[in-house]
C-alpha cells in the first residue's frame, strides 16, 4: 500500500479540511462570505480568482493569521477556528506564505535544520533527502542569500515539508520565478502530493494551475463562484468573464 493510500485509509472518507459558513468582514466589506469548502485527505487543490476575490483573506483564515467573524474551520475533524498559527502547525498543517522567509545568512542545511531539530535529534539523512527533493543537492553549504530567488522558494517549501505535514498550504509559490523554475516547482508540488500530502495552492497563474491542479475552486466577491476539474473551469464562460477577462 502506498503512503497516499495509507493516509486515505486511516481517515476514511472524511475531509482533512473543511470550512462551514466561514466569514470575514473589514468594516462594511465582506471579504469572505459564508464559504463552505472541503478538501479530501490527498491531492492538490488550487484556489483562483480575480484581484479582490477574497483569496488572500481566505488563505489567512486557514492559517490563523486572521480570525473569522463567523463560521468554523475543521482540520481532520477537529475545530481549529480559534487556534493560533503555531498551534495549527503542531496539529499537522504546514504553511508557506508568498513572501520568502528563509534565513539568508545561514546555509541551506542550517535553514532546514531549524524545523527538523524540533522533531528529532537525528536529522542529517533527512536533510540530505529534502535537499535532493527540492533540487538543492550540492548547495547544502551555500549561504542562502547567495541562492537564486527560485532556489530560496524551493528551500522554504522544503522547510515547510520538513515536519512531515498532512496538509500543506502554499500562497503563490511561483511568484517571481522564471518559466523553467515555475515548471520545476509544479513538479515538486506534484511529488509531495504523490507522497500523500494534501496541498492547497492559492495562485493566479492559470498556466501553472493547469500544470498541477486536480480540482480548482474559483472565488469571486468572497464566495465560491465555481468548482471542478481545471478543464471544466477553463471552459466555463462565466469564469472566463470574471477571471480570464474575456467578454
Amino acid at each position: 500500500m502506498s503512503t497516499e493510500q495509507a493516509r486515505s485509509s486511516e481517515r476514511g472518507s472524511e475531509p482533512i479540511l473543511e470550512t462551514r459558513g466561514l466569514t470575514k468582514e473589514f468594516g462594511g466589506l465582506t471579504a469572505v462570505d459564508s464559504v463552505d469548502y472541503e478538501l479530501q485527505s490527498t491531492g492538490i487543490r488550487c484556489i483562483i480568482g480575480p484581484n479582490g476575490a477574497g483569496k488572500s483573506t481566505f488563505f489567512k483564515l486557514l492559517t490563523g493569521r486572521l480570525k473569522a467573524d463567523d463560521g468554523t474551520i475543521l482540520y481532520d475533524g477537529t475545530d481549529i477556528t480559534e487556534m493560533e498559527p503555531h498551534e495549527r502547525v503542531r496539529a499537522g498543517i504546514s504553511i508557506k506564505y508568498q513572501d520568502v522567509t528563509v534565513y539568508p545568512d545561514l546555509t541551506a542545511r542550517e535553514n532546514l535544520r531549524i524545523p527538523i531539530q524540533r522533531m528529532t535529534d537525528e536529522y542529517d539523512d533527512e536533510i540530505t533527502e529534502i535537499l535532493k527533493q527540492v533540487q538543492l543537492h550540492g548547495e547544502e553549504r551555500t549561504r542562502v542569500g547567495d541562492l537564486s530567488h527560485g532556489q530560496q522558494q524551493w528551500l522554504e517549501i522544503g522547510m515547510a515539508t520538513a515536519i512531515s505535514p498532512d496538509l500543506l498550504l502554499l500562497d503563490e509559490p511561483t511568484a517571481g520565478m522564471t518559466v523553467d523554475e515555475t515548471k520545476q516547482t509544479g513538479e515538486l508540488i506534484q511529488s509531495l502530493a504523490d507522497d500523500g500530502t494534501a496541498v492547497i495552492v492559492v495562485e493566479h497563474d492559470i498556466n501553472f494551475v493547469r500544470q498541477i491542479a486536480e480540482t480548482v475552486t474559483v472565488l469571486h466577491n468572497g464566495s465560491i463562484f465555481a468548482e471542478g476539474p481545471v478543464e471544466e473551469i477553463e471552459e466555463n464562460e462565466d469564469v472566463q468573464r470574471i477571471y480570464l477577462g474575456e467578454d
